[in-house]
């Protein structure tokens, strides 16, 4: 199974039907036939009952996300100057490989997952951290933000999960707005810019969004009371957004309040916060050029803090406010 993500082709290889079949329900209008297409990264999972031991060597890396009571959720040992090991404690162990160059080699990403890791929906963060370097090397750089675009321009929310960025993406979407994606966006420079692709992702809507969306109806899918996820693909018909310039940086955080605004951020603060969302700290190779492209990036846009209130449907109006009016330099 072939995909394309930014300019590059995927190739998707899992031994048991289960796993192409999630592949399939995630990537969507993104899977391309195999005809006449050059394969620039290819990813093999295997789906065991028990993961293999862990490497006979100190992590070098653990992350510090606290999640359901645990500490961390990923670590990372060096088991060849040449690559990582990935350690999932959701069920997944990757070996990722970490050369900066590979010749007329296809970097090749292969490991185990469990059945646990689709009970915790957490196949879709595995796929992406374990293609990470591998888009690195070849100048496409992940960045945890949900993605939506007006007129060719690209707005960014940043922030971590619980901050809003998922309640403000859909209630822009039922404004008219374009979807790029509602966790994980793709950045690649293009045209002396940075500019925003769609990546295929998922969607989880909480009992608070759907207070506040009552009208979402066509994704709700499970009761209102209760959390749900599901492929972006099924909420927008892959009805997806095209590439576009980043114009506008958006850091949002829940608020009391009823009408949303607009509070302009300073560029140093906004960098902070983008390299804590974005870099895989466990890739020495690719951090310098991950934090170039996010600088960059803070350089172009417009930089701001969004309060949001409960009057979500003033935050499509407040937005545009915000776009430029013409791409000068993009």
């Amino acid at each position: 199974m072939l995909f394309r993500l930014g300019n590059l082709i995927v190739e998707l290889n899992g031994d048991e039907h289960r796993i192409e079949e999630y592949w399939l329900d995630l990537i969507g209008p993104f899977a391309i036939s195999a005809e006449n297409h050059t394969i620039d990264i290819r990813i093999t999972l295997q789906l065991v009952d028990d993961l293999p031991p862990l490497p006979d060597v100190p992590a070098y890396f653990s992350d510090n996300i606290i999640t359901e009571g645990r500490s961390h959720i990923l670590d990372a040992y060096r088991v060849s100057d040449d690559r990582t090991a990935l350690h999932f404690l959701d069920g997944a162990m990757i070996m990722v490989p970490l050369h900066s160059t590979w010749d007329d080699d296809i970097p090749h990403i292969t490991g185990w997952v469990t059945t646990n890791v689709f009970s915790s929906e957490r196949f879709e963060d595995i796929m992406l951290v374990s293609l990470a370097p591998s888009l690195r090397q070849r100048g496409n750089f992940l960045v945890h933000a949900a993605g939506v675009t007006w007129d060719n321009k690209a707005v960014l929310l940043v922030g971590p999960s619980g901050s809003g960025k998922t309640t403000t993406c859909l209630a822009l979407l039922e404004a008219g707005w374009q979807l790029l994606a509602n966790d994980v966006i793709l950045l690649q420079r293009r045209n002396g810019c940075v500019w925003a692709w769609p990546v295929p992702d998922t969607v989880t809507i909480r009992p608070k969004t759907w207070q506040l969306l009552p009208h979402l109806t066509h994704a709700r899918t499970l009761d209102s009371e209760g959390s749900q996820s599901q492929p972006a693909r099924r909420i927008i018909q892959d009805q997806w957004a095209a590439p576009a310039p980043v114009t506008t940086l958006c850091f949002p955080h829940i608020t009391p309040h009823m009408v949303p605004a607009l509070e302009p951020q300073a560029p140093a603060h906004s960098l902070a916060r983008l390299m804590e969302e974005s870099l895989d700290s466990w890739d020495t190779a690719t951090l310098n050029a991950h934090m170039a492209v996010l600088a960059d990036m803070t350089d172009q846009a417009s930089l701001y803090r969004l309060h949001l209130g409960t009057d979500i449907t003033a935050l499509s109006a407040l937005l545009q406010s915000a776009l430029p009016t013409v791409l000068t330099s993009m």
